[in-house]
């Protein structure tokens, strides 16, 4: 792991604020591990009330369908409920902000029969130790450096229950660390982003990146080959997100767009391994 970062440092004073919720899918999988985010930028003084009005307007759609918590793995066979998840990802997927733009989904597809998350020199055959190089990786390299410039504000999922040293902390220092090293800043009295936790059920938009990392794992991992009866439902979200966003979720896609499948290949890196410090060449 880089060089912890100094995170009591004063904010850099960056007039925009790049929103980030972001959350994972399959850890355990037999083959396709993903990560997956949420992302907009909008002026400092406007990021709390853009996300309110996103939550509210989830939290009004959850109502009308009869739901509660959103979660990937608790899409049903076709019913009312079904038809709740998918009148989700059609309002997020044509969510216009005040500039006009729209918010942007990527993920990092890792093939953990290549690059297991408990590879022996990389990580010590410590899991823990895995999910925290590619979740940083994602983060910087997917997101914060296709937007340079901007303050991140970055939400994920709570794992501070963990130990210290692979704890909801530990990713915040690693990712700013990171941020700071390949971009090359030269000012490192002040830091360029925060990370937090939040619970699932108290976030719409968190419970949103549950699904849209679910699908694309679903999807990676030959869900749509499958014929359950449970797998039904989740074919038919996985079309209108298709639909939605104008891709196919099981292929790797363009670096650039509102909805980005990025796989991850350590050809792309420089560095002794696939997850160790380096620079990507091409992404975005």
């Amino acid at each position: 792991m880089p060089a912890l970062f100094d995170l009591a440092l004063p904010r850099c004073p960056a007039p925009y604020t790049s929103v980030i919720f972001s959350d994972e899918s399959s850890q355990q999988a037999i083959h396709f591990c993903v990560f997956g985010g949420l992302y907009f930028w909008c002026p400092n003084e406007e990021c709390k009330s853009e996300i309110a009005k996103l939550e509210s307007g989830l939290a009004a759609l959850k109502l009308e369908y009869g739901l509660r918590l959103v979660k990937w793995e608790d899409v049903t066979t076709p019913s009312r409920k079904l038809e709740g998840y998918k009148a989700l990802i059609s309002y997020l997927a044509s969510y216009r902000l005040p500039l006009k733009q729209r918010i942007g989904f990527k993920c990092l597809v890792v093939d953990t029969h290549k690059y297991p998350l408990d590879e022996k020199e990389i990580t010590g055959r410590d899991p823990l130790v895995g999910y925290l190089k590619y979740y940083t990786v994602f983060l910087t390299n997917g997101i914060m450096l296709a937007q340079r410039g901007y303050y991140y504000d970055i939400t994920v999922d709570d794992f501070s229950s963990r130990p210290p040293k692979y704890d909801s902390q530990s990713l915040a220092k690693h990712v700013e660390g990171r941020y700071v090293r390949i971009g090359k800043k030269r000012d490192l009295r002040q830091r360029h982003s925060e990370l937090r936790t939040a619970k699932e059920e108290e976030s719409n938009l968190l419970q949103m990146v549950d699904v849209l990392t679910g699908a694309v794992a679903f999807c990676w991992n030959d869900g749509m080959s499958r014929d359950s009866r449970r797998s039904v439902g989740m074919k038919e979200l996985v079309a209108v997100i298709q639909k939605s966003y104008g891709r196919k979720l099981s292929e790797n896609s363009k670096p650039k767009g509102q909805f980005v499948v990025w796989k991850f290949i350590p050809s792309d890196y420089e560095g002794p391994s696939p997850t160790a410090p380096g620079v990507v060449i091409n992404y975005p």
